[in-house]
């Protein structure tokens, strides 16, 4: 009976000492790291990284909210008639512009001025590849009951970088890490780690923002592999035709591939293999360079910077997408995307 109130005495105490390091103190390696500008993201136990529900944030000048799902508020309609998920990453997702700028909110408005109220969802996360899309569907996007998605994920799968998705991904699944991740939401093992290896203000300075898994590659690698890239978005629009959701792929652009869309530029062989996959699937595929020389749009008049758009090539992507789908008949017309294709030789 003694050591069982030896034992009893020591939880509470324990559990006094993590409810007070949770309230009243917090890693100054954390402290110093917290961002204040741009989007502000959290650790994701299976995506790698993810918005932070319920939150607003600042982004690079305008207010940006998301919602309860971590998504971009988007625009819900009444008696709508589709429900469209765009999915992609910064460039998809409204990097830099106001809510009604976004492509979520352009497609919405031009589909009501058609005559077909729909819903249109902001599946896009700043940063996300195919693979962190995917994973993204199979845990929130197919709730949603989509009718279509528009997807454009590509910058970020073909970018260099200090890590591989795949490999990191591997990395959270592994029961080793699993462990120590739920061990390290503790307030008195994130303590007990700080005071093992305490950093000076100095050295916070040089810390990496973000080190939620391991240490990074010497020697930058493309974040997903030519092949894995076109097996992820092969897999992900087969997903969505055995649900009979339909699929349109966007061709990012940005200012060298306004000029040189034919340039053989370090990401032309991703452009190559998705237009592969839409005609192997026979889905509509959007090539955004084309559409802003259809209306010479200058690089200052389509870019923010190097890559994000302005609300102007929003809105000539969503007008183009909208007039193209009328025209061949949507919504009586399906893109459904072609089952008996098989899937895509890599």
């Amino acid at each position: 009976m003694k050591y069982v109130l030896y034992f009893l005495s020591f939880c509470v105490v324990l559990g006094m000492t993590e409810i007070g390091l949770k309230l009243y103190w917090m890693d100054p390696v954390q402290k110093e790291s917290m961002p204040n500008v741009g989007i502000q993201m959290q650790a994701h136990p299976t995506r790698i990284w993810s918005l932070t529900p319920n939150s607003q944030m600042e982004n690079f000048g305008v207010q940006v909210t998301v919602d309860a799902l971590g998504m971009r508020e988007g625009i819900d309609v009444d008696n709508e008639k589709a429900r469209i998920m765009i999915l992609g990453d910064s460039s998809f997702f409204g990097h830099g512009v106001k809510r009604e700028d976004t492509l979520h909110s352009q497609l919405a408005e031009s589909l009501r001025t058609q005559g077909i109220p729909t819903d249109v969802q902001c599946g896009a996360v700043p940063g996300y590849s195919i693979i962190q899309s995917k994973i993204f569907m199979d845990e929130i996007g197919w709730d949603q009951k989509p009718t279509m998605l528009i997807i454009g994920n590509l910058w970020s799968d073909n970018n260099f970088d200090y890590f591989t998705d795949k490999e990191w991904i591997a990395t959270l699944r592994s029961p080793l890490y699993l462990f120590v991740q739920n061990m390290s939401r503790s307030a008195i093992w994130q303590f007990l780690q700080y005071s093992r290896n305490k950093k000076t203000k100095q050295e916070l300075g040089t810390l990496a923002r973000i080190s939620w898994v391991k240490k990074p590659v010497e020697i930058p690698q493309r974040r997903v592999s030519l092949v894995d890239y076109a097996t992820s978005l092969d897999l992900l629009i087969e997903d969505a035709g055995r649900r009979s959701v339909e699929v349109i792929l966007i061709q990012p652009a940005n200012r060298n591939r306004l000029h040189n869309n034919n340039s053989q530029e370090m990401w032309q062989p991703y452009f190559a293999v998705q237009r592969q996959i839409a005609h192997h699937r026979q889905v509509p595929i959007f090539d955004v360079a084309e559409i802003l020389q259809t209306f010479s749009m200058s690089p200052d008049q389509a870019f923010l910077d190097e890559m994000h758009p302005t609300g102007k090539t929003n809105y000539w992507l969503a007008q183009s997408i909208t007039n193209q789908i009328i025209y061949k008949g949507w919504p009586e017309t399906s893109f459904v995307s072609n089952l008996d294709a098989g899937a895509f030789t890599t």
